[in-house]
């Protein structure tokens, strides 16, 4: 009779085992698909009835370094007339609000710009006057528009000449007067030479895009063609280029036939094959089907937008967190996945987290978890 017992003891235990073991089994795999899975994402709605009936049109970063779930100051705006607006989360609400109303008083902004590298911001009003201020957000600060308002010196630039455009790469500025000329500045503690004491280039005209790799300058001209200026040099790299973005330290071009290549910005690297774009850079290249027309790159994400109105994003993960610990990869890739947002009218990407205009003029920002 013991013998019984045990044995049916033994078939207990057997099936208890077996349950736990099964349960193991489940967990592991929740887990395994959980840090595999796309990452979560969620769409916060942005205030903007400080705009009045304003629009904004573009928006500018302040610090690529800050979260955009955090409570700070995230990024200026560019209203439809003229005004600038500082976009802000505080206690999880988003929002914008003027930007030193009292300098900008009358004057109209056309256009602003900012490099990855520079704490410096330039913009251009209706008139082709150049202003230029130190933004005041180096990497990891943790400073607020009110404790640093006072502190915003905005120098209008009487020494050059009336300008049309303006553009920010890595560590540099290029600007194109009314006249036509071009040049590259690099800006060192916010001193601006006359235009005849900096670097002339000749390109043609309009510029649509530039970046920037150490002292090399990407410049991407209206006929689609990229040149490469150095150490006063400038030479073709590519013909039927369709857009190049700044992306930190290395670049993301877009090709006309739907490819992309994406040089020295490791997190959207990974997972790709290799291949040589222009003869020279070492890249990784990423195809899709269709018209490529949008593209808003950072250190951690890109999107890109196919035949106006398909988006797809990639890059950096969050890391994942158990029992107080980091587990997995550090690092995880994604291949490019569809964002469902409808036709955003604008964009960029702060980070990893996204912010857009829609069609009707609202802003949101969608931050990956």
């Amino acid at each position: 009779m013991t013998f019984g017992k045990d044995k049916g003891r033994e078939l207990t235990m057997n099936a208890q085992m077996k349950k736990i073991l099964s349960i193991v089994v489940i967990v592991t795999v929740v887990i395994l698909v959980t840090i595999n899975a796309v990452p979560a994402t969620k769409t916060r709605n942005v205030d903007t009835s400080n705009m009045c009936d304003e629009i904004p049109v573009k928006i500018v970063s302040l610090n690529p370094y800050i979260p955009t779930n955090d409570n700070y100051e995230i990024a200026y705006v560019l209203g439809d007339k003229g005004n600038i607006y500082v976009l802000r989360c505080i206690d999880g609400k988003y929002d914008v609000d003027f930007w030193q109303p009292e300098f900008w008083d009358g004057v109209e902004i056309t256009d602003l710009c900012a490099g990855y590298l520079m704490s410096y911001v330039l913009a251009i009003d209706k008139n082709g006057g150049i202003y230029i201020w130190d933004k005041e957000y180096g990497p990891g600060a943790r400073t607020t528009i009110e404790s640093k308002k006072e502190e915003w010196n905005i120098k209008r630039l009487d020494s050059i000449p009336k300008v049309s455009d303006i553009f920010a790469a890595y560590n540099q500025f290029v600007i194109v007067t009314e006249a036509g000329d071009v040049y590259r500045w690099h800006p060192e503690e916010c001193q601006c030479p006359a235009v005849d004491e900096m670097e002339r280039i000749d390109v043609e005209q309009p510029i649509l895009e530039i970046a920037a790799i150490d002292d090399e300058l990407l410049i991407l001209d209206r006929n689609h063609v990229l040149w490469s200026i150095e150490n006063g040099d400038s030479r073709c790299l590519q013909n039927d280029v369709c857009d190049i973005a700044q992306g930190y330290n290395g670049f993301v071009v877009q090709t006309m036939n739907g490819e992309i290549y994406v040089n020295h910005i490791h997190l959207l690297e990974e997972g790709y094959d290799k291949a040589v774009f222009a003869d020279k850079y070492e890249a990784s290249k990423i195809v899709f089907d269709g018209t490529l027309s949008l593209l808003s790159v950072s250190g951690k994400a890109a999107v890109v937008c196919m035949d106006g109105d398909q988006l797809y994003r990639w890059g950096r993960k969050d890391k994942r967190e158990w029992f107080g610990m980091y587990g997995g990869n550090e690092e995880v890739y994604d291949t490019p996945v569809k964002i469902n947002i409808g036709k955003p009218q604008y964009y960029t990407l702060i980070g990893k987290d996204m912010i857009y205009i829609d069609g009707q003029g609202n802003m949101f920002v969608m931050i990956q978890e």
